[in-house]
């Protein structure tokens, strides 16, 4: 009885430490809390199940359930997770005007992704950084992980133009240089590429 009762508590304990892991990494990535976690559990459940009853071996259902679980999951991102993170860059974008701090706040949570709306967020994070709250370190920061994590993103001439901006605006200019130099290098057709030329140029 004891025994049956410590498989119990550990088969149990090992379904909630799966449930928190799912949030845990979810909500630690896009910064969203998927609320839906238990119903893809629980889809998973009922594929394994009626996979059995269709006359199937349990282990065949085992593989089976987590392919299930896995599309559900897929869907639930398709249709409703990843649209949310466009809106709410909309927001973001949209609160720069008139509540920069609040902007910069959701921007910097929906960097913490790896997709193309972390990559929009980190630019304009910069961008919002440098030419609206006058921050040319915090811009620099964020320009910089943008090189690092996206360095052929749609957004990449700009971002190291704000590197350029926020070292000129830090008085920084030998820096400038170096960044404008390599803007000329990465970009020589760049639409910043007269500009960089002159600030490459500076004594």
């Amino acid at each position: 009885m004891i025994a049956q009762q410590i498989l119990n508590g550990l088969v149990l304990g090992g379904v909630y430490a799966l449930f928190a892991l799912g949030f845990t990494l979810i909500f630690g990535i896009h910064r969203i809390m998927n609320m839906a976690h238990g119903a893809v559990f629980m889809a998973g459940a009922f594929v394994g199940l009626y996979t059995v009853r269709f006359g199937l071996p349990i282990w065949l259902a085992l593989p089976v359930a987590m392919v299930g679980a896995g599309l559900v999951s897929i869907f639930v991102e398709v249709i409703a997770f990843k649209p949310l993170r466009k809106l709410a860059l909309a927001d973001a974008v949209v609160l720069r005007q008139t509540k920069p701090d609040d902007a910069g706040r959701r921007l910097r949570q929906l960097s913490l992704g790896s997709d193309a709306v972390a990559a929009s967020a980190l630019y304009e994070l910069a961008h919002l950084s440098l030419f609206r709250l006058r921050a040319p370190y915090a811009a620099l920061a964020a320009a910089r992980e943008y090189q690092r994590r996206f360095p052929t993103g749609p957004d990449a001439a700009d971002a190291l133009w704000i590197r350029i901006e926020a070292h000129l605006d830090a008085n920084d200019h030998a820096a400038a240089r170096e960044a404008a130099a390599s803007y000329l290098e990465r970009f020589p057709g760049g639409a910043k590429a007269t500009r960089a030329q002159t600030v490459r140029d500076l004594e």
